[in-house]
């Protein structure tokens, strides 16, 4: 399997598994070597004869041969991402688990986990088209335009999930909303700031409950002083 098409495969996947914690908010994700195009998303990991709630059928063709390098691709990205575990299926059925560790976090912390590990998936133009040379961790072998190309996408990602998930501004909210704002501030990433500010603001004002939130939120204020 080249390596482009692999690389293409991956983030095709992940960005699979993106919009199903978007969507159903999945914990658990299933991939079996049958049917390699689909990944089944589940709710919890606890009960392992739950149904499925949601099934997403990603782009790209995919062999059960090229699934193989994949799985193997897999399990060494996924190892150097907290949060995210990985295991090989071989008791019902032959495939992929792949899970969070920490199935109450946030949607947020989960979409954050997902572009991390899409980021470790960069091709890099140094390399060969092979996976015979032994492999490095993504942190050293993304050049730097694709690094600053990805935290673009990824922060683009994040933002809205993270506008999507404020639903009231209650005490916790605002002070999560403090501590996001000054950790980007601390990275220098002033426009992001501004742009989940503005869209809080406009999500606020198109709210039926405007006066509950805007007397939430002052409130919360006050009590953080």
């Amino acid at each position: 399997m080249a390596k482009k098409m692999l690389i293409e495969s991956i983030n095709e996947l992940i960005q699979c598994m993106q919009s199903m914690v978007h969507e159903k908010n999945c914990n658990v994700f299933k991939i079996f070597d049958g049917t390699p195009q689909v990944v089944y998303g589940y709710a919890s990991h606890s009960d392992p004869d739950a149904p499925y709630i949601m099934k997403h059928i990603y782009d790209l063709n995919v062999s059960k041969e090229d699934f193989a390098t994949i799985k193997d691709e897999l399990l060494c990205k996924i190892q150097e991402v907290r949060g995210i575990k990985i295991a090989v299926l071989a008791k019902k059925s032959n495939g992929i688990r792949i899970r969070f560790s920490d199935e109450n976090e946030s949607v947020y912390d989960k979409v954050f986990r997902l572009s991390t590990l899409l980021e470790c998936t960069l091709p890099d133009p140094v390399k060969s088209d092979t996976l015979s040379k032994p492999k490095k961790s993504c942190s050293k072998t993304i050049v730097k335009n694709e690094r600053k190309k990805m935290e673009d996408f990824s922060l683009s990602n994040l933002k809205d999930a993270f506008i999507q998930k404020v639903t009231r501004l209650d005490r916790k909210t605002v002070m999560i909303l403090a501590i996001v704002a000054l950790i980007l501030l601390v990275v220098g990433k002033y426009t992001t700031i501004k742009e989940i500010a503005v869209g809080i603001k406009d999500k606020i004002k198109r709210s039926k409950n405007f006066k509950a939130m805007m007397e939430d939120g002052t409130n919360a204020v006050n009590s953080l002083k």
